[in-house]
């Protein structure tokens, strides 16, 4: 079926197994995607690991607003009525709230097969230096340019369209090069649903998302000596700091380091996130070549790729400054810490301001496993379920009570402790604020889907602005469908929901292509962020296989916000 299909779209079958995902790419869009990336095409000769990952790379860097759109569509109609002051029922709610069991700790052998994936450090660190003037990083870009677009702009003959595979590599190596706006739209890669893509094809996702390139170590020098103001930054700040980096993605990297308890003066490990030089100052420019590599039609017009790319620019500028990001992470300890339930499972590191800048943040050094590595363990059905269920409770409590939300879904931000049963939160660059009046209609929304109320769903998706009204009846149906199959672990309050039986994220993407197809307007710009967390706890669930009583959690919350 799957080689039918590929060969439908005239794209190579190995590449199509990668693109085709239940949550990210339709199938239309892989049709139409397919001519603009001749090397993909069907002709192509048989793909070895490391081309794929190559390719998997370019095509996720340059498609990820795809994940931003598609993540928005597919939630495309969930609102609701939430009452004026949502933060004084927090306690009312937790009252209401069974307890989730927790689990016992793993047995020794699962803990040592977690924990070999580790943040002890990258995979593979790889070091490129980071272009930091504008002129640097428009090279950049037009080298990318030059290799995505230059068969088509020349209307080269079909055979001779197929680029070989040191071409391929070139090509990720200056999307990962680039970081910034480039690799911000790599970010959601990682997030696919193995019942639909295979295990070795979903570690390269991963690869993607974990081996990005790093700062040589003179550039990190010369960074952090400016920063600091202090060339011998390290011997007097730190006890210790490792040069090689535990993690690199889209604006930063995170080295492992150790400094002294101003309290107890006891060396206590922390992380140290470091920004790329130049990239705060390139955002505009980044996002302006950007907006020129999709004017090229890679993605239809239903995708609405200039609202990606503004609420793209929009996030960066937020997520450069570190200040604020330390600002958010010290809000979110305190709002953890109001519910009793939440704070048991939860930890958010320590930031230690004296040491952090707008440019360096330094916290607490938690240690732990991507969540999304618990699928990979044979049974421990309770450990998977306690995960699941405690992500979609922070989830509802984050949007709903709080009305601020940590709205990165990417795995590698929340780590799962198999000694403690604690789940860390990490980077929190992307959390922000949501306005209340959304969140009220947004609650309405997700009520009504969850009573399969398709009438209300309408009317306030209209409210909200997802839709006109004056689709057409093949769009409307599309519409509602997708929000009603959103609302449906919600529907009953008595019953815990089986993700294992009711493949949501496949469900959803099936209304997809109809949607990009059929639509008038762009979703609501909250919907890209917020949608991106929601439909994130919904995936891990289904990837996790899990029963959740997620009914029970939603009408609680509910009954609690609309009692007055």
């Amino acid at each position: 079926m799957r080689d039918s299909k590929s060969k439908e779209v005239g794209l190579h079958p190995q590449l199509f197994t990668v693109l085709q995902t239940d949550h990210l790419f339709s199938y239309q869009f892989i049709s139409e995607s397919s001519l603009f990336f001749p090397c993909l095409w069907l002709g192509a000769p048989t793909l070895n690991e490391m081309t794929v990952n190559a390719i998997t790379g370019s095509i996720g860097n340059v498609a990820r607003g795809v994940a931003k759109v598609v993540s928005a569509v597919t939630g495309a109609s969930c609102s609701g009525g939430v009452s004026s002051n949502v933060n004084a029922f927090a306690s009312a709610v937790q009252r209401r709230t069974p307890t989730a069991k927790k689990p016992s700790p793993l047995p020794r052998e699962l803990q040592t097969h977690l924990n070999g994936s580790n943040r002890a450090k990258m995979r593979t660190a790889v070091y490129r230096t980071v272009p930091s003037t504008r002129a640097a990083r428009a090279a950049g870009f037009g080298t990318l340019f030059l290799r995505l677009g230059w068969d088509k702009l020349v209307g080269s003959e079909a055979g001779d369209k197929m680029l070989p595979v040191n071409s391929h590599m070139r090509i990720v190596e200056t999307l990962c090069r680039m970081r910034g706006a480039v690799m911000k739209l790599g970010q959601m890669l990682s997030i696919q649903d193995d019942n639909t893509i295979p295990s070795n094809i979903t570690s390269l996702f991963e690869r993607v998302r974990d081996s990005a390139y790093a700062m040589p170590p003179k550039q990190l020098e010369q960074t952090l000596a400016k920063e600091y103001n202090d060339k011998n930054w390290r011997q007097e700040l730190f006890k210790e700091f490792i040069t090689e980096p535990i993690a690199a993605a889209s604006i930063g990297q995170v080295h492992r380091a150790a400094v002294s308890d101003q309290d107890t003066g006891e060396k206590v490990a922390v992380a140290v996130k470091v920004q790329y030089p130049g990239v705060a100052q390139s955002i505009d420019s980044d996002v302006a070549n950007l907006r020129m590599l999709m004017s090229l039609n890679i993605l239809p017009p239903g995708m609405f790729v200039d609202n990606i790319l503004d609420e793209l620019q929009q996030e960066l500028k937020t997520e450069c400054s570190y200040s604020k990001e330390a600002e958010k992470q010290l809000r979110y300890a305190e709002l953890l810490q109001q519910s009793p339930e939440l704070k048991e499972v939860f930890v958010v590191p320590k930031v230690y301001k004296s040491l952090s800048t707008d440019r360096v943040l330094v916290t607490q050094m938690l240690s732990g496993v991507s969540i999304d590595k618990l699928a990979s363990l044979v049974g421990m059905q309770d450990v998977k379920d306690y995960v699941a269920r405690s992500m979609l409770h922070l989830t509802l409590t984050e949007l709903f009570q709080w009305r601020f939300m940590q709205t990165d879904p990417n795995y590698s931000n929340f780590l799962f402790c198999p000694q403690t049963n604690k789940i860390g939160l990490i980077d929190f660059g992307a959390a922000r604020e949501y306005n209340q009046e959304f969140v009220k209609d947004y609650l309405d929304v997700v009520a009504a889907a969850a009573r399969r109320d398709r009438q209300t769903v309408i009317e306030k998706s209209i409210k909200l602005g997802f839709l006109k009204g004056n689709e057409m009846k093949e769009m409307l149906n599309a519409h509602a469908e997708s929000v009603l199959l959103l609302g449906l672990p919600f529907n009953n309050r008595d019953v815990p929901f089986d993700f294992s039986k009711e493949n949501l994220p496949s469900r959803i993407q099936g209304y997809v292509p109809t949607i990009v197809r059929l639509r008038l307007c762009p979703p609501p710009t909250p919907i890209y962020s917020l949608h991106r967390r929601l439909s994130g706890a919904i995936l891990l669930s289904t990837k996790l296989k899990a029963t959740v009583p997620s009914g029970e959690l939603f009408w609680n919350i509910y009954d609690e916000l609309t009692s007055v």
